[in-house]
């Protein structure tokens, strides 16, 4: 018969533990509450308001309309016309998610050693050059110099693309969204397939993994209706004829150039309320896959001879995307280079560069990634309660972080605006305090972490040699990997420094650029300044990159179902743990 006093003894520790563990994970969280609220939540509120009213920036008052400004919606032929554009330029996007990142990861996933390495240099090297703002700046070159002034000297050949007809202006900005699309979907979406099928070395199905992960993809495109600016706006601002205008130039164009306040802020409401409701089905999946992300010691068997097929698809996907660029540096060689170097001195390229690239990166690697790691450290692997009401709560910070910063873009202007933070450098920092990408990866490792720890302990190993074993040194390749891809994707941001900056003693390469372009500047000093930034960005981030893909990344696997290891079984004794680690 059990020790009554020994039953008591052990429930208060249960409590005691239990409580500590609360309290541990509430202070984990305390920041992420506190930005995620400041950044997301209370901005959004502020557009609900904003729909409701007809603000007016001038006699700064907001007049009280009710449900107007989603009836002129709902009635404006224009605003139809960019949705139906916008919906096509989804949709192309689905269709890509839905096929290449399944190729690339069973392809590559199924070699061996040094085949895997040369296939993530290729991906790296495509995800790299696949930046959507360079390659717009590229791509209106290529097909016509200067838009509806001048053909392009193969206009001939790309007549079907021309930029100053309406249906082959659809036609080019889709072609070239989909070359992107395909580009990111090999180089992101097949690292992660590739994790999948190494999750085949732990003996477990992949099954539930491949489905989890292919439907993740499937419904982060399906969410990024408000990241369809960048080409429209660059390539033809929407043009000719609002032929290419998309959801998001339909809103830069109500909120920015017509003050128009009222109906932006009802379309903002619209797009946070879709992505809000993608980011329940993220959690929908997340939760009933179990998707964690862990470490197997050994890949399965792999073979060379799939190369055959895996080399020619990457060089297939990545062909557009390198010949583009590779075309930008044969005009610029052409021209001389004394051309290209007057231009970088007259704009002061290094400073440029350099308020471009370190103050979204100082938000990332000093806000972003900090928050998101203490929310997937508190919720992935201290886990308040338990393991569901943690889910709840990560299921509230994903919500908030599907918010598109673009859709609160008004909001968070506004509070620039009557701080007097406008054209300061520190401003440009705004967004990217908060990601979904590095939530949801630190939530994913943590909770695979969790099980490692488990089966750490109960393997006979110390909690202390466990945790910073199997938690906290595999997280450092982690931070490194997400804060690399996070710079990358800020190093050709363009909407918000485009809205918070006007002093051109503060403008961000990518403003230069882009006031380059409205002025008719000639192909040549634009070139002088897109193939210096890329070869800058190739320089930095392919070694980085490569390096973490080959030596972190490769050692990655995406796990589902439920976990086999229970939690730590106490006072067992002590042996050495054999299990592989970093």
């Amino acid at each position: 018969m059990d020790n009554p006093v020994s039953i008591i003894s052990e429930e208060k520790r249960t409590l005691n533990t239990g409580f500590t563990r609360f309290i541990l994970a509430l202070i984990l969280l305390l920041p992420g509450i506190f930005i995620y609220y400041q950044s997301q939540v209370a901005p959004a509120l502020d557009m609900y308001t904003m729909s409701m009213h007809d603000p007016d920036l001038i006699q700064d008052n907001m007049e009280f309309v009710g449900m107007e400004n989603y009836e002129y919606l709902m009635e404006n032929v224009l605003f139809h016309e960019a949705v139906r554009y916008t919906t096509t330029i989804l949709v192309t996007r689905l269709l890509i998610v839905a096929i290449v990142p399944v190729l690339v990861g069973v392809l590559v996933g199924a070699q061996g050693g040094i085949g895997r390495a040369l296939n993530r240099l290729l991906l790296v090297v495509i995800g790299v050059l696949a930046s959507p703002f360079i390659l717009s700046i590229l791509w209106s070159l290529f097909v016509s110099p200067i838009w509806g002034r001048e053909s392009s000297p193969i206009f001939e050949s790309l007549g079907s693309f021309a930029l100053n007809q309406p249906e082959t202006a659809k036609a080019s900005i889709l072609l070239l969204d989909g070359i992107i699309t395909a580009g990111v979907a090999a180089a992101v979406g097949g690292m992660a397939f590739i994790a999948v099928w190494r999750g085949r070395g732990s003996g477990r199905s992949t099954v539930g993994a491949t489905l989890g992960v292919w439907l993740l993809g499937i419904l982060l495109i399906a969410a990024s209706a408000s990241q369809t600016f960048m080409l429209s706006y660059v390539i033809t601002n929407g043009g000719p004829g609002n032929a290419t205008t998309t959801v998001m130039t339909y809103y830069y164009r109500q909120a920015f150039m017509m003050l128009r306040l009222g109906p932006a802020a009802a379309e903002a409401v619209l797009l946070i309320g879709q992505a809000v409701a993608t980011g329940i089905l993220v959690w929908l999946v997340l939760t009933v896959m179990r998707l964690r992300v862990s470490y197997v010691a050994r890949s399965p068997e792999g073979s060379s001879l799939v190369s055959i097929v895996s080399l020619p698809l990457i060089t297939a996907i990545g062909l557009p995307i390198v010949g583009l660029v590779l075309w930008g540096v044969i005009q610029v060689n052409s021209v001389g280079m004394g051309s290209a170097e007057r231009t970088l001195e007259e704009i002061n390229f290094n400073e440029v560069v350099t308020r471009t690239l370190t103050q979204p990166m100082l938000a990332i690697w000093l806000i972003q990634i900090p928050i998101a790691y203490l929310i997937g450290l508190g919720l992935g692997f201290v886990r308040p309660i338990n393991r569901l009401f943690s889910s709840f709560l990560f299921l509230l910070f994903l919500m908030a972080a599907f918010i598109p910063f673009e859709s609160i873009s008004i909001a968070h202007y506004m509070r620039a605006r009557e701080m007097g933070n406008l054209n300061a450098t520190g401003i440009l920092q705004t967004p990217h305090m908060v990601g979904v990408f590095s939530l949801i990866v630190f939530k994913l490792f943590f909770d695979g972490a969790h099980e490692r720890y488990n089966r750490a302990v109960n393997d006979g190993m110390t909690s202390g040699n466990a945790l910073v074993q199997r938690v906290l040194l595999p997280s450092v390749g982690m931070v490194l990997l997400v804060g690399s891809v996070l710079s990358l994707g800020a190093a050709s941001d363009l909407f918000w420094p485009l809205l918070a900056i006007n002093s051109r003693d503060m403008f961000t390469l990518p403003v230069i650029l882009m006031q380059m372009r409205g002025s008719m500047s000639d192909q040549a000093s634009l070139l002088a300044l897109i193939v210096p930034y890329v070869s800058l960005l190739v320089t930095i981030f392919v070694p980085v990159l490569t390096i973490l893909s080959v030596v972190f990344v490769d050692k990655l696997a995406i796990l589902s179902g439920t976990v086999e290891v229970n939690e730590p079984v106490k006072n067992e004794p002590q042996k050495p743990s054999s299990e592989f680690s970093i």
